[in-house]
C-alpha cells in the first residue's frame, strides 16, 4: 500500500523539545540499532552507520531482549543523565521496578529475568568514531545475581558519550508502544531522524532511508525485506497514531521522516453586535394579488393556416475552437485550483481544494488540464497520506507525495481559505525534488 503519514514534535537532541518531566532520555545509538526481539544464547552485534551495539550473554544465560530490555536501558540512561552520576539507583525491589515500568502479574518474572541478564552480561555501545564503550563499569558488574541489586554502575566514558548524544523521548508515547518492541524501535528511530532534521535546518530536505538499510537496522537476523516491510509499516502506523504531527512518506524505495508544521485553523468570524434594524430590513406587507380576469366569451375557431413548405437548410460551418491560454489559471469544481506542470515539476495537474466542511485536507490529481471526475486520483494527507480513489503508479505516487510534503504549508492555507488568490498561490508553489534526491 502506498502511504504517507503525518509523531507530534516529541523529541530533539536536547531537552528543549519537551518538558523534562514528560521525557525519557536515551542514547542516540539505541535509536538507530534495533536490539534483539527474542532471547538468544549467541552474542549480538549490529553496526548501522555510525552506531554500533555489542551484546554478550553471561555464561549459561541468554541475552536480554524484547520490551523490557528497551525499557530498562531507557531507565538507566535517563536516571544517569538526570543525576549526572555513574552510580545509578533504580528501585529498592522488583515490585517497585515493575510499578515504575508498568509491569505487573506474570510480567514481573520476565522483567526480573531480563534485568538479571542485562546486569550480568556485557553490553557495549558505540556512536561516531572510536571503539564501542562498555555500558557498565566492569568493577561493579556482578558475575551472577544472587540477590536483588537495585543499583548499577556505569562506565565513565559511556556517561560522557550519553551526555553528548542524548535523545529525548516522550514518556507517554513510550508507555503506549512498549508492548510492541518493533514499534518502540520505530518511534526511537523517528525521534532521532526528527532531531537530525532540526539540526540540519528547515531548508535541508529530509533524507529517504531505503528499505535495505531499515532491514539491516531493525530486522531480525536473516529476515527478508518482503517479510520485514509489513511489520515495520504496521509499527509506523502505531507511531503515527501516537504522534499525529509527524509526516512520514512510506513508499517502494524507503521511508522519509519530516516534522509537519502545526496547523492553526482560522477562527470563525465573531457575530456583529452593532447591527441595527434599518428601513430596508423591515418586512412590509405583501400587496394583494390582482383579481382573476373574467372568462372570455367563446369565439369561433380560427381558420386553419396552410403549412408552409420548408426552406432548404444551408450547411453550418464547423465550430472554431478557441486555443487555451497556457498561462490561464485552471479552475475545477467547488472552487478547486489547478496547478500545471510548469509550476509543480510533475507530469500531472495538482488540484488544491478548500475544506468545504471537511476536516482533513485532500489533494486531487488529473492527467490533463480538464478536471474529469471519472479520471481523478484523490490523496488524503492526514493522519496518513494514502491514495483513496483513482490510481497512480508507484513512481508517480512517490513523486506526487514528495511534492505534497514540500508544499504542505500552501496546501493547508488553501484548504483553510487563508489563501485564495491565484497569483499568491503560483508564487508560493515549490517544485517537486529531483528524482533520487537524498
Amino acid at each position: 500500500m502506498n502511504t504517507i503519514s503525518e509523531p507530534r514534535p516529541a523529541v530533539t537532541a536536547d531537552a528543549s523539545a519537551a518538558p523534562i518531566d514528560d521525557g525519557i532520555y536515551t542514547h542516540a545509538a539505541l535509536c538507530l540499532v534495533g536490539l534483539p526481539i527474542a532471547a538468544q544464547a549467541e552474542p549480538f552485534r549490529r553496526v548501522v552507520g555510525e552506531a554500533e551495539v555489542l551484546m554478550t550473554p553471561a555464561p549459561d544465560a541468554t541475552l536480554p531482549a524484547g520490551r523490557w530490555l528497551r525499557r530498562l536501558l531507557m531507565l538507566i540512561c535517563d536516571t544517569a543523565l538526570r543525576t549526572d552520576s555513574v552510580a545509578v539507583d533504580l528501585c529498592t525491589d522488583l515490585p517497585a521496578l515493575g510499578e515504575l515500568l508498568g509491569a505487573e502479574g506474570n510480567e514481573l518474572a520476565d522483567l526480573a529475568l531480563n534485568y538479571d541478564h542485562l546486569i550480568t552480561g556485557k553490553l557495549a555501545i558505540g556512536f561516531g568514531s572510536g571503539a564501542p564503550l562498555s555500558l557498565f563499569d566492569a568493577r561493579g558488574r556482578p558475575r551472577a545475581a544472587t540477590e536483588w541489586r537495585g543499583s548499577v554502575r556505569l562506565g565513565a566514558r559511556f556517561l560522557a558519550s550519553l551526555g553528548e548524544n542524548k535523545v529525548l523521548l516522550d514518556r507517554t508515547v513510550v508507555g503506549s508502544l512498549d508492548a510492541t518492541p518493533i514499534a518502540l524501535d520505530a518511534y526511537c528511530w523517528v525521534t532521532h531522524m526528527l532531531a537530525a532534521g532540526k539540526r540540519a535546518g528547515a531548508d535541508v530536505p529530509a533524507p529517504m532511508t531505503d528499505w535495505e538499510s531499515l532491514v539491516g537496522a531493525f530486522g531480525k537476523t536473516g529476515q527478508s525485506e518482503a517479510d520485514f516491510r509489513p511489520e515495520f509499516e504496521d509499527a509506523l502506523r502505531l507511531v503515527s497514531v501516537q504522534c499525529p504531527d509527524l509526516s512520514l512518506v512510506v513508499g517502494e524505495s524507503g521511508v522519509q521522516v519530516r516534522q509537519s508544521v502545526p496547523r492553526v485553523r482560522p477562527a470563525p468570524p465573531a457575530p456583529r453586535a452593532d447591527i441595527r434594524a434599518t428601513e430596508e430590513m423591515v418586512l412590509k406587507p405583501r400587496p394583494p394579488a390582482p383579481a382573476p380576469a373574467a372568462p372570455a366569451v367563446a369565439a369561433a375557431p380560427p381558420a386553419p393556416i396552410p403549412t408552409p413548405r420548408p426552406a432548404p437548410v444551408a450547411e453550418r460551418p464547423a465550430p472554431v475552437m478557441a486555443q487555451q491560454n497556457p498561462d490561464a489559471p485552471l479552475r475545477g469544481p467547488r472552487g478547486s485550483i489547478g496547478l500545471k506542470a510548469n509550476l509543480t515539476g510533475l507530469t500531472q495537474v495538482i488540484w488544491l481544494n478548500q475544506s468545504n466542511g471537511q476536516d482533513d485536507p485532500i489533494i486531487e490529481v488529473t492527467p490533463g488540464f480538464r478536471y474529469d471526475s471519472d479520471n481523478v486520483t484523490q490523496l488524503a494527507l492526514e493522519p496518513m497520506v494514502i491514495q483513496i480513489s483513482g490510481g497512480l503508479y508507484q513512481r508517480e505516487f512517490e513523486r506526487v507525495s514528495a511534492w505534497a510534503m514540500a508544499n504542505r504549508d500552501l496546501i493547508d492555507d488553501v484548504w483553510d481559505g487563508e489563501v485564495t488568490a491565484i497569483d499568491e498561490i503560483n508564487a508560493r508553489v515549490k517544485k517537486v525534488p529531483a528524482p533520487g534526491w537524498r
